[in-house]
């Protein structure tokens, strides 16, 4: 029998810099790129009609459910089986194209809004506290920050040095790899990673959930840019490499 504790719980679903979005027991949210949908992703590889989350009884849990979109849902890097539920837990992360969000439940909204308040300073460090507490180490006397592939994955570190315009050196440490990647104004212009270099070194980043990251901020770059390309634009060409392997 669920305790009163677990009846109070409320469930969210956290994208930095957006409002946390409030999941309604009584109501399925139905997520995709049609404004018809309780939730948009405004993307050309997001299905018109592409996940739905909603609670289930019988599990006292919420579930997603991917509706045969063409590029798949993915929770945890796993690829959902079409009109198959899933159950979620706290701080599984979903991504739909380039588009990631954070499953959340707490006892009290106030929790997760104090994390929110404090992420819009519009700073990095903040931001990836936002993302996890437990993970992030930080504090004003640090020059370097760090943290944790499984809480914040390398799409939603990308998006925030580029939200936050960073400047410095983001090294990655995985079981099996290392990598540097130099960033300017929140745009990568130099990477490389495991055997690749250039973009090819950010795309096989992006299929690694687990390992360590540290960023030095620098004033200054010296480093003679290589990658031509946004950061935005190489999140959404690594998330379709993902989708088309199926993986991540």
């Amino acid at each position: 029998m669920s305790s009163s504790k677990d009846e109070n719980k409320i469930f969210f679903l956290v994208r930095f810099p957006d409002q946390p979005l409030i999941l309604e027991k009584d109501k399925a949210l139905i997520i995709g790129r049609s404004d018809i949908n309780d939730l948009v992703i405004p993307e050309k590889r997001a299905s018109r009609r592409h996940t739905k989350i909603e609670w289930l009884n019988e599990k006292k849990s919420f579930v997603i459910k991917d509706l045969q979109s063409l590029n798949g849902t993915y929770v945890n890097g796993e690829k959902l089986s079409a009109d198959t539920s899933q159950v979620l837990k706290s701080w599984d992360k979903i991504r739909i194209a380039s588009t990631v969000y954070t499953f959340r439940e707490e006892d009290d909204f106030s929790i997760l809004d104090n994390e929110f308040q404090k992420a819009q300073q519009n700073d990095l460090e903040e931001a990836t506290q936002f993302m996890s507490n437990s993970d992030f180490n930080s504090s004003e006397s640090q020059s370097a920050f760090s943290g944790s592939l499984s809480s914040l994955c390398p799409v939603e570190l990308f998006q925030l040095i580029q939200i936050t315009c960073k400047t410095g050196m983001l090294k990655i440490a995985t079981a099996d790899s290392k990598g540097e990647f130099i960033v300017k104004e929140g745009q990568i212009i130099k990477a490389a990673f495991g055997n690749k270099v250039g973009k090819d070194a950010v795309y096989k980043f992006f299929h690694y959930n687990y390992g360590t990251f540290t960023f030095y901020p620098r004033k200054n770059i010296t480093e003679t840019p290589e990658i031509q390309e946004s950061t935005n634009k190489l999140i959404m060409e690594g998330c379709q490499i993902l989708d088309e392997t199926g993986s991540v």
